[in-house]
């Protein structure tokens, strides 16, 4: 059983009714200024450095992207449709490119029977762009 909470209070205490002269607004102003000018300086170095961290990791090994066209039958390009889906309910979420491209690394990394294995499996169609 948990155990009861205490009551809120709602008792406000009173307002410092005295005047406030301009002297000490602007005098705390001044000195708010200067405290947050002190910390954006700070945020936006760290800021900064990781940045041009993750730009290193992500220009290190990139190389140019190369945008291509293919032709492919309907049933493998469904495929790729299952595959997302797929990953989507194990939390992976991928696109298309990215799915041909696990592809491609998955191929590369088989020993030579088995991509042969494979390549046989797949249906020769004539290249070019489909009549509809």
């Amino acid at each position: 059983m948990k155990p009861k909470k205490a009551p809120m209070s709602l008792n406000v205490g009173k307002r410092n009714s005295k005047p406030v002269n301009d002297d000490a607004v602007e005098k705390f102003g001044n000195q708010a200024e200067t405290e947050t000018q002190k910390k954006p300086d700070k945020i936006i170095a760290a800021f900064n450095k990781r940045r041009n961290q993750q730009k290193k990791k992500l220009t290190a090994g990139a190389d140019k992207v190369k945008r291509d066209s293919f032709t492919m039958p309907e049933d493998d390009y469904a495929l790729i449709g299952k595959l997302i889906g797929k990953l989507m309910k194990s939390g992976v979420l991928m696109n298309k490119g990215e799915i041909l491209r696990a592809g491609l690394k998955a191929l590369n990394s088989m020993p030579i029977k088995d991509l042969k294995d494979i390549c046989d499996q797949v249906e020769k169609i004539k290249t070019g762009r489909p009549k509809e």
